[in-house]
């Protein structure tokens, strides 16, 4: 039985330096000893968003409404196997759980929930916004978040409720000015949402699809938030219990950063944080490459979430030429301080480098057996009954 860590990684929009219409995966299984491998794959669209969930990647294209699922099983041979087509101009998002993907309409107003056994079929919703961004599924929920009303606004919402949209609650976090701000993000483990509005953070509770705002810190520091995920797993994989740990990354700043609280927070009191490299995120100068943001996401399954962490940054040969570069972080937590253990091998990969943030991308983990290769059965009767015999 061995045991896979693999990451996806994309960007939405292309350069004609780079190979045009590929996402990557990488197996970091061997990690933190071994180096990863990776792998570029050919897809239709030259700008993709994409997600993970156990052994298959959701694809999502950024021009055209398509959704393609990859089985990653054998991470060195990806392979597509179906699509979903939908009536949208571009996908801004996509969140993968279970069996069931949830797509944003890029400049639009409309979700869809696809179930990948029945692509043929995806359900199309109408929502409340004036333009939707960013979106995160999560067992039999999900949270859409965009811009309504010239404020940056969520929802909370079962499902099962998607074709009763306009009448589930809508909570504004913060006015919008498309001119300072980063279109808003999202995350969300079944518990705890956090939401950016590039200059930053807000942690909601979310109890029956009601959402609490439980803490909220400012950002000036980080050039603007660019990636935002979270991670509370009630003490699981090294998270601490009753906590919520933040990851985020910012454009001019070279480190993801860790943030930590126990809710609620004191007036006044100060998160705990911490931080690690996103890989040598610089430009030619050694200056952090403050064009481009980093991407960063915990990984997490039908178990609940974990303290592995993903994360991709631009980096910038003495050449001159622009490269990813994606690690690998097992997060702890503990003692009053958060720090990056055993972290895994980095690899840069060729993907295009234009908006901020500009890449997307997944993590996961899975376990593959060895072939089985049976006995011969003896001919007992109840092994017939059932074919085996």
């Amino acid at each position: 039985m061995t045991e896979h860590v693999v990451v996806v990684v994309g960007s939405n929009e292309s350069l004609p330096e780079y190979a045009q219409g590929q996402f990557w995966v990488i197996d970091f299984s061997n990690a933190p000893t071994g180096a990863p491998t990776a792998v570029a794959v050919s897809c239709s669209s030259d700008g993709v968003v994409v997600d993970c969930s156990g052994s298959q990647a959701a694809v999502g294209t950024c021009v055209g409404g398509s959704v393609t699922i990859y089985d990653i099983s054998n991470p060195a041979k990806p392979s597509a196997v179906g699509s979903a087509g939908l009536p949208f101009g571009g996908i801004a998002a996509v969140s993968f759980f279970g069996g069931s993907v949830l797509a944003a309409e890029a400049n639009g107003r409309q979700v869809a929930l696809i179930d990948i056994n029945d692509l043929a079929n995806p359900q199309i919703f109408l929502t409340y916004f004036d333009s939707l961004t960013d979106v995160t599924l999560f067992g039999s929920s999900a949270v859409i978040c965009g811009v309504s009303a010239y404020n940056n606004a969520f929802q909370v919402v079962s499902t099962g409720d998607l074709s009763n949209l306009d009448n589930v609650a809508t909570t504004n976090f913060s006015p919008n000015d498309p001119n300072t701000n980063s279109p808003v993000m999202c995350d969300f483990d079944g518990t705890n949402a956090v939401f950016s509005d590039g200059l930053g953070l807000y942690v909601f509770k979310v109890l029956g699809g009601a959402a609490t705002a439980i803490g909220s810190e400012t950002l000036y520091d980080s050039g603007g938030v660019t990636s935002v995920a979270i991670a509370e797993s009630g003490g699981a994989s090294g998270v601490p219990n009753g906590g919520v740990q933040l990851a985020y990354t910012g454009g001019e700043d070279p480190n993801v950063e860790l943030q930590y609280f126990v809710p609620p927070v004191p007036s006044g009191t100060n998160w705990v944080s911490g931080s690690a490299s996103l890989g040598d995120a610089n430009n030619i100068y050694g200056q952090p490459n403050d064009a481009n943001g980093g991407v960063a996401k915990f990984c997490r399954s039908v178990w609940g979430t974990s303290a592995l962490l993903a994360t991709a940054a631009v980096t910038q040969t003495s050449g001159g030429a622009q490269e990813y570069v994606v690690s690998l972080f097992d997060l702890s937590a503990g003692g009053g301080s958060i720090q990056a253990m055993k972290q895994g091998a980095r690899i840069p990969v060729n993907l295009a480098t234009t908006l901020t943030p500009n890449s997307t991308l997944g993590i996961t983990t899975f376990f593959t057996f060895p072939p089985w290769f049976p006995l011969p059965l003896p001919p007992w009767p109840w092994l017939r009954a059932i074919g085996l015999g």
